[in-house]
């Protein structure tokens, strides 16, 4: 109740307040004592003086008869005597008794005052107390709905997939509120309707025919509660659903006893992604605050959905690049802003040695010779003050280091990027040793073939021969055959046989033998 609600002493009740208990009763009691002797006092005095005033009188007036003694005697007791009696008993007590009955009258108002006040105050604190009741049972509610929302919110967040996260969230709505039985609706891969999902919840028995009948339905856009609220993307209440038309499994519904219904749909963005279902044993007005909370809950389920469907997408994303990586033939390595190696494929452990435990963790240093590293780490920092390094996005060729201390020739690739506020760099390495080996062994056969080129032996020029037997003049003028003129002036061979028009000519009769086997042929 607020100050101003107080009851406050009005100034009738301050003027007419009592004294204290104990001054009241000493009070009383000194005027019980004190009446009778102001009485007698007063009495006395009033009878001294008249007579007093007679026995004067009658010294004054000697002559007077005993009956106008006794006259004069009565007549000054009544003159002198009532008079003084009403001025200083009477009196008093008259105006005592007044006030008496001012002040009862007083206190008989103020009484009923009071009464009117208590019943006034009284239907003002039985409005304030059903007020109180009612906010605390709102705050009530309101804590409810809170730890709701906080259980669902972490039953979500430590879900291990989205089945046993909507399983555990329609344990804990149900749980919280007096609805007995809850399904949810997905649209199945085409697209064309809606299927029931594994995820359920029943804190009752006897609802197996009901279920069942909803494992073996689908729904497509308007049908049915799940269908209706697929097409609107609202919410959808019922009051009765074994009174509904548009209700496949009102006969279900009935034999199990459950009578209202509401479909809440759960959306990422404008896309219905789940319907969620509850009912209840008894009809039912729509509860606007039910629906709002279920809707924040649905709220909470889109985005988990949407959540753990990023996750799983980027999961799938680093297996398939984990995968790739793992089974490249060329080294690949990722390191942090840092330079800590976070990343190890195989083929990097064949060709440094290093297995993924013993590098993971440690700086990527460690693959490059010690007369590298200083530039490597001042590269590094431009690059995590700046963002820019000369080598990022180009490929180079450096010394890497195995784990044995021994240095080959590599080809490496390097590229960064940020996410967030972290930066990270990757470097696809390629063992060039065979290549170089190749490269040197192709530059020697290649300095080998010009050597050759050099010292071959060449002819050219006009080079005069006979015309009858066909002999060559040399340089120094002598003439010589064919033959020899030829084989001393390059590198070719010979070897002597006959043409067919020889053979003709010289050796008819062979002649004739070959063409006649070969006609047979």
């Amino acid at each position: 109740m607020k100050s101003e609600d107080k009851i406050k002493v009005s100034p009738l009740n301050e003027r007419i307040a009592a004294p204290p208990a104990g001054e009241q009763s000493v009070i009383d009691r000194m005027e019980t004592l004190l009446s009778p002797l102001r009485l007698m006092i007063i009495t006395a005095v009033s009878i001294f003086v008249a007579e007093t005033l007679i026995m004067f009188i009658l010294h004054t007036l000697p002559s007077l008869s005993k009956l106008m003694e006794g006259l004069l005697d009565a007549l000054a007791l009544t003159v002198i005597v009532f008079p003084v009696l009403y001025l200083f008993l009477f009196r008093p007590l008259i105006l005592h008794i007044n006030r008496r009955r001012r002040a009862e009258e007083a206190l008989r108002k103020a009484h009923d005052e009071l009464e009117v006040r208590v019943v006034q105050r009284t239907a003002v604190v039985t409005t304030l107390n059903k007020a109180l009741q009612h906010e605390i049972a709102d705050r009530k509610r309101n804590e409810t709905e809170l730890n709701l929302l906080l259980k669902v919110t972490l039953a979500l967040s430590e879900a291990e997939d989205f089945h046993s996260a909507l399983c555990t969230l329609l344990r804990e709505v149900c749980g919280a509120t007096s609805w007995i039985h809850s399904e949810v609706w997905l649209p199945r891969a085409d697209g064309a309707c809606l299927e029931r999902s594994p995820s359920w919840y029943s804190s009752v028995v006897g609802l197996a025919k009901f279920i069942k009948a909803s494992e073996a339905l689908t729904f497509p856009p308007g049908v049915g509660l799940p269908g209706r609220v697929w097409s609107s993307k609202r919410p959808a209440w019922v009051y009765d659903i074994t009174a509904e038309t548009n209700f496949l499994r009102a006969p279900f519904a009935r034999e199990a006893g459950l009578k209202a219904a509401v479909g809440i749909p759960v959306l990422t963005g404008d896309k219905v992604v789940a319907v969620m279902e509850f009912f209840q044993l008894e009809p039912r007005e729509e509860d606007e605050r039910f629906v709002s909370l279920i809707s924040a809950v649905a709220a909470q389920v889109g985005s988990m959905m949407q959540r753990k469907r990023a996750e799983e997408e980027l999961r799938q994303s680093e297996e398939r690049f984990r995968s790739v990586a793992q089974s490249a033939t060329d080294a690949i390595i990722l390191a942090d802003g840092d330079g800590n190696v976070i990343l190890w494929n195989k083929s990097a452990h064949t060709m440094f040695g290093y297995s993924e435990e013993e590098v993971l963790g440690k700086s990527s240093t460690l693959l490059i010779p010690e007369r590298y590293r200083e530039a490597h780490q001042q590269g590094m920092e431009r690059y995590r003050s700046t963002g820019e390094a000369q080598p990022m996005g180009k490929t180079f060729e450096i010394q890497g280091l195995r784990k044995d201390g021994s240095e080959f020739p590599v080809e490496i690739s390097l590229s960064g990027w940020k996410k967030e506020n972290s930066m990270f760099h990757s470097g696809i390495i390629r063992d060039v040793t065979e290549r170089k080996r190749a490269e040197k062994e192709r530059e020697k056969l290649v300095n080998d073939l010009q050597d050759a080129f050099i010292n071959i032996k060449t002819l050219d020029g006009l080079i005069p021969i006979c015309a009858s037997c066909k002999n060559i003049r040399d340089d120094q003028g002598y003439w010589t055959q064919v033959e020899q003129y030829v084989m001393e002036h390059s590198d070719a061979m010979f070897s002597h046989s006959v043409c067919p028009q020889c053979l003709v000519k010289l050796y008819p009769e062979y002649a004739d033998q070959l063409v006649k086997k070969s006609q047979i042929e």
